[in-house]
């Protein structure tokens, strides 16, 4: 930008001019004249051959200067060359120059002058015939020129004043350019001058350099353009007119750089072309391509699974909202596949979250890889993902393409090291903008209806046990639509008192005593009718519709039951009411419960909860809490559907339970299936020896009950009694109006019923049991046959018998004794056989569970020393060959103790066979970075280097006369690898053999 235009300066040679004082521009020496100070004297330079000039300017300068600028000083030099040496020894204010000097040439003297000092004040002095030339050299830089050596003294005078103050005004304006520049320059924002059409001209070498480019002509004039992102040069065009019309409004875009990559830039303008000082449209731009990385960043992580990178639930609506809604192409078919990994769960509560994690990333990676360029990969959250697929024709080519995706579960994961074996559930949905309803498909709806769909069908193949793909079809929209629809009527059946509790009453199974009831939820459908659980409960637990239902169930069963004890007190009936896995987790349940307690006035020794294994085993450590809260407000609990789930007798003893239920498909085959009946009598035992009351679900003939008293099962429920019957009907049913069997013997009341104030001790009016010696004969040759039943139940039973066999023998007599010596030598032959077969089957379940990446470690922080020397100690107990326990470090471990103990009793086992007779076999340890290792050395000739490979295989066996089936090894290296650890051999220094196994330290571990 020149400054030039600022001012005009007078054109005429010698022309005198005074600047006003105070003026910003003004010389400094005006502004000090102004104030009445002295100005400094005038150095003039003579440059010039012809004495004619030197005498007339001596003449001329001798005295005051004009105009009170002060004294004037000459120097002179005859050539160019001395001239600009005396230029560089000091700076003169005037330069007389003459035009014919011997070194130059026409106007070389001026520019030569002039490159030494831009603002230097040079007159030029020519001859007569060379006017032309003086007044070029005013073009070129002078400030005046005089002709010929005939000037009066007063014209020099003037003319040398006249450079002095041109000089010094130039020597402002350059002066103001400067500091504009270094302003524009010293800032981040980058500021040009553009034509009315665009074109740049103005722009700073700096600011040009900010913009990545390493000159600035490329930029000017209509270049700067042509560095515009091509997509967005209409967008700066559109901005620039807006500019010219008065907006300030600010545009983005992308500038290449020299390097030839794009930086983000924003730019705003203001129109100056009307203001004769600058006359064009100041343009300030600044780079901002941190920030719109910045903003990049966050919309990155607002639209992706920070776990796995994928795009996540936002991108997927969009696709999928871009897809249905296309306007142009309503027939363009569509499919998206949902899917969970199965069992996910196992994994985290087995392994850590970080294993699951790992698997997570693991599946991620995988799925990516294996789509084509029509498939768009998800992932929604935790083990969720989703695949589009586009142009897909037929929704059978849409299963075909999620059966390869579920092909890619086929080969194991690699999770800390170990491989995996998962599977997955995938539910698929295909449809065309057409096939969705007409509200749907101009919304974000029709995204939603799609998901819907799939997610429908993908809970189609959960429910089906997973490891399955499900296709939504009419079926599952008929089903769809019957969900909705329960949905919504039932959130107005708790609004409208259109739910029902019915009754099935518990009675004594010997006597036929009514000790008291279930409560059972049904509800009175204003169309469908009398609906049972199984049609709404699932969606009540899904819609947490089943908290404030629960609330009412309880509330409504303790009036009933209240109403019951005020007709008949002397009955002490109790009442049953079922509990599921959402309300065990509402934190309101208690107050809930305190509540209808406090409302009925029910003792709370008559109310029983009643809760499935499944659901106390889901989390076992918030069952225990919840269910032993409840417990301490004086409740008693019952297991429902017992047998059903994967619990055990031993597991429930941690719950407070006090009353088993056994479910009604075992008693359903009592006298038609003997293994049902021999688990149903196990169960029965066992759970008295607990000082467990049971009840018989589904009593429906009399054979079962004749076989329910033989078993010595007291209690029962079912359709040999009575339905399930509203609560108009309750008052006849306790009033005996309905046919219940006759009590044999002993007063009412409630001294035998489940869940009744006393427990669970004899009936009334009968006898204490006594031990049926012909009984426990049968009892004991049925288990013998019957070893293909469940090992732990066999092994329970024998538990039990042996007790009652120690309670025959201390009876005495010699019929008592004889059956302990003979009864005793059979069930120590049962425990040898079961102990045996529990063995194997427990292998092979642990190996089957390896494989799958889902066995079960129950795990905690061990000290590592108190954890294998207590596995040595038990071994030594056995009275195995000798164990030398060597140094271990003194570090914790995060281990399933049972499954350590397995890995060294297998490793110690093995090397003990190798072994020479009495030869110690030696455990000690090590710590190394981030793990530690146990050594388990033998004395025996070692392995040969080409039986290495076949040591950890499965049924890999040294000789066919050695004892195992030849799982050992490797059931021992799977149990360190899910601990994330490994088992591997190497020669011993003793020459036997080293098995070594390595287990990871926690983070947070040290040295205890």
């Amino acid at each position: 930008m020149s400054l030039d235009g600022l001012r005009q300066w007078p054109d005429a040679p010698g022309e005198a001019w005074a600047p006003t004082a105070g003026e910003p521009w003004a010389p400094a020496e005006v502004d000090a004249q102004a104030e009445g100070q002295p100005a400094p004297d005038a150095v003039v330079y003579l440059v010039s051959g012809d004495p004619r000039h030197r005498r007339a300017i001596e003449d001329a300068l001798t005295g005051p200067a004009p105009g009170g600028l002060g004294t004037h000083r000459l120097d002179c030099a005859v050539t160019l060359a001395d001239g600009l040496g005396l230029l560089r020894a000091r700076r003169p204010d005037v330069v007389l120059l003459a035009a014919g000097l011997p070194d130059t040439v026409g106007l070389n003297g001026l520019r030569k002058l002039l490159d030494e000092d831009r603002s230097l004040a040079v007159i030029l002095l020519v001859d007569q015939e060379d006017t032309a030339l003086g007044r070029e050299a005013l073009e070129h830089g002078a400030q005046d020129f005089l002709v010929g050596t005939g000037f009066t003294a007063e014209q020099l005078r003037r003319s040398v004043g006249y450079a002095m103050m041109r000089a010094s005004a130039a020597a402002v304006t350059t002066s103001v350019e400067e500091r504009f520049r270094s302003v524009v320059q010293g800032i981040s924002d980058v500021v040009s001058i553009h034509d009315a059409e665009g074109g740049v001209t103005y722009i700073a070498p700096s600011a040009a350099q900010g913009l990545g480019h390493t000159r600035v002509t490329p930029l000017l004039g209509g270049g700067f353009l042509d560095h515009v992102h091509p997509e967005d040069r209409a967008r700066l065009r559109a901005a620039f007119m807006k500019w010219k019309l008065g907006s300030r409004e600010t545009v983005q875009y992308r500038l290449r750089t020299t390097g030839g990559h794009y930086v983000h830039c924003e730019s705003v303008g203001v129109n100056l072309l009307a203001d004769p000082a600058v006359a064009g449209m100041v343009v300030t731009t600044r780079d901002v391509t941190e920030r719109r990385q910045g903003e990049d960043r966050l919309v990155y992580q607002a639209t992706h699974n920070p776990l796995t990178g994928l795009p996540n639930r936002v991108l997927l609506m969009h696709r999928l909202q871009g897809l249905v809604n296309d306007p142009d192409d309503a027939d363009r078919p569509v499919a998206l596949a949902l899917m969970n990994i199965d069992h996910l769960k196992l994994i985290n509560s087995n392994h850590g979250h970080r294993a699951g994690d790992e698997l997570i990333v693991a599946v991620a990676e995988r799925l990516k890889l294996s789509q084509d360029g029509d498939a768009a990969v998800f992932h929604l959250g935790g083990d969720e993902f989703a695949i589009i697929y586009d142009q897909v024709p037929e929704p059978r080519h849409a299963v075909a393409r999620a059966r390869e995706v579920a092909g890619c579960f086929d080969e194991p994961f690699t999770v800390q090291a170990h491989a995996r074996r998962v599977r997955c559930s995938m539910g698929v949905a295909h449809v065309t903008a057409a096939d969705l309803p007409v509200t749907t498909r101009s919304t974000a709806s029709g995204a939603e209806e799609l998901l819907a769909r799939a997610e429908t069908a993908l809970w189609k193949a959960k429910a089906g046990g997973g490891d399955r793909i499900e296709l939504f079809d009419d079926e599952l929209r008929r089903i769809t639509l019957q969900r909705l629809r329960i949905e919504e009527d039932l959130e107005l059946a708790i609004e409208n008192d259109q739910l029902v509790l019915y009754y099935q009453p518990v009675v004594e199974i010997a006597t036929g005593r009514l000790v008291g009831f279930e409560a059972l939820l049904r509800w009175n459908h204003p169309v469908e009718g009398l609906l049972a659980p199984d049609a709404f409960m699932e969606t009540a637990e899904r819609t947490n519709l089943i908290l404030p239902i629960g609330i009412w169930v309880l509330r409504t069963a303790c009036l009933e039951l209240a109403a019951l004890h005020a007709e008949h007190p002397e009955m002490g009936l109790t009442m049953a009411v079922n509990l599921s896995m959402r309300q065990l987790n509402d934190p309101d349940l208690f107050d809930a419960l305190d509540r209808a307690l406090a409302e009925s006035g029910v003792p709370p020794a008559n109310l029983c909860l009643e809760v499935t294994e499944s659901t106390v085993m889901e989390d076992v450590l918030a069952a225990q809490h919840t269910l032993g809260a409840l417990h301490g407000r004086g409740v008693r609990i019952a297991i429902d559907d017992f047998g059903t789930g994967y619990s055990s007798l031993a597991y429930l003893k941690r719950f407070p339970i006090e009353v088993l239920k056994v479910d009604r498909t075992f008693v359903a085959g009592l006298v038609t299936d003997p293994e049902d009946t021999v688990i149903v009598d196990l169960v029965v035992h066992l759970a008295e020896r607990m000082g467990l009351d049971v009840i018989a679900e589904g009593v429906e003939t009399e054979a079962h009950r004749q076989e329910l008293v033989r078993m010595g099962c007291r209690f029962g429920q079912g359709y040999l009694w009575s339905r399930p019957v509203p609560p108009g009907q309750l008052g006849a049913m306790v009033d005996g109006a309905w046919g219940l069997p006759a009590e044999v013997g002993g007063a009412p009341g409630g001294a035998g019923a489940p869940g009744g104030a006393t427990g669970s001790g004899g009936v009334d009016g009968m006898p204490s049991a006594t031990v049926d010696e012909a009984r426990f004969t049968d009892t004991v040759a049925t288990l013998a046959h019957e070893l293909r039943n469940p090992i732990h139940a066999v092994r329970s039973a024998v538990t039990l018998l042996q007790m009652e066999l120690d309670e025959l023998r201390e009876a005495g007599g010699e019929a008592s004794e004889a059956l302990w010596h003979q009864a005793g030598a059979e069930l120590e032959t049962i425990v040898r056989q079961t102990g045996g077969m529990e063995a194997i089957v427990s292998s092979m379940a642990d190996l089957q569970a390896i494989g799958a990446g889902n066995l079960p470690l129950q795990t905690a922080v061990w000290p590592l020393d108190d954890l294998v020397g207590r596995v040595v100690r038990d071994m030594v107990r056995q009275d195995v060959p000798p164990i030398v326990l060597g140094d271990l470090p003194s570090v914790r471990i995060l281990a399933d103790p049972v499954r350590i103990g397995q890995i060294l009793g297998n490793v110690i086992g093995n090397a003990f066979r190798f072994s020479p007779r009495g030869a110690p076999v030696l455990v000690w340890g090590e710590l190394l970075e981030g793990w530690v290792a146990v050594h388990v050395v033998d004395q025996g000739p070692g392995i040969p280097p080409d039986q290495v490979g076949r040591l950890f295989r499965k049924f890999a066996r040294a000789d066919h006369t050695s004892r195992g089936i030849g799982i050992g090894l490797y059931l021992a290296r799977g149990l360190a690898r899910c601990h994330g650890g490994d088992l591997r051999y190497r020669r011993a220094d003793t020459g036997g053999s080293d098995f070594v196994l390595t287990l990871p330290l926690p983070e947070d571990r040290f040295e205890t």
